[in-house]
């Protein structure tokens, strides 16, 4: 069971668990949200920190549906309106946030010391992964004006480096665990 707990907690397996959930949600949406909600309680069955583990979840999903509701109401975000659920964002998102809190914590945790990089990065990857999701999901609602991207990077921008904050603030909060050894540390 150590061992699975440690492969499970590998950047490069969160890395790749990330991209797995995110592809599933956006191609399938509400037709696989039985089955996200099945992976997310294995997640939690293997966190080594189950209360921060939550809390992270919790907090970075909060602020990500509130965003991501934000840039629907605004129009922004072009999505069907049947598809609402949770805080005016589609379930599936919401998987794909608490996902994205996940790989925050294990995998992009080493670019809170640099948030001007975080910053970039945000602005670079944020919109190019919500225009592949759209694409992937419903071609017909692509939106590729400037307007969509410059408000994405400019969000992302802001955004990336505090969700960073956030997540590593909880974490850092409790003991550390070499994730390696499963040993706590100082």
């Amino acid at each position: 069971m150590l061992k699975l707990i440690s492969f499970y907690n590998n950047p490069w397996f969160n890395l790749l668990w990330f991209k797995t959930i995110w592809f599933a949600a956006v191609v399938f949406q509400d037709q696989i949200t039985s089955l996200l909600f099945i992976v997310f309680l294995f997640h939690f069955a293997l966190s080594i920190k189950k209360f921060t583990e939550l809390t992270v979840m919790l907090a970075i999903g909060l602020i990500g549906c509130f965003v991501d509701g934000s840039l629907i109401a605004l129009g922004l975000l072009p999505l069907p309106e049947q598809s609402l659920g949770f805080f005016f964002i589609p379930n599936w998102l919401l998987f794909i946030w608490l996902a994205f809190a996940t790989t925050l914590i294990r995998v992009l945790k080493p670019l809170d010391n640099h948030l001007k990089i975080a910053a970039l990065l945000g602005a670079i990857f944020g919109p190019v992964s919500y225009s592949m999701g759209i694409n992937l999901s419903n071609p017909d609602l692509a939106n590729t004006n400037i307007h969509f991207t410059v408000s994405l990077a400019f969000t992302w921008a802001i955004l990336f480096p505090l969700l960073l904050r956030v997540g590593n603030l909880i974490y850092g909060h409790t003991k550390y665990y070499d994730l390696n050894s499963l040993k706590p540390q100082d």
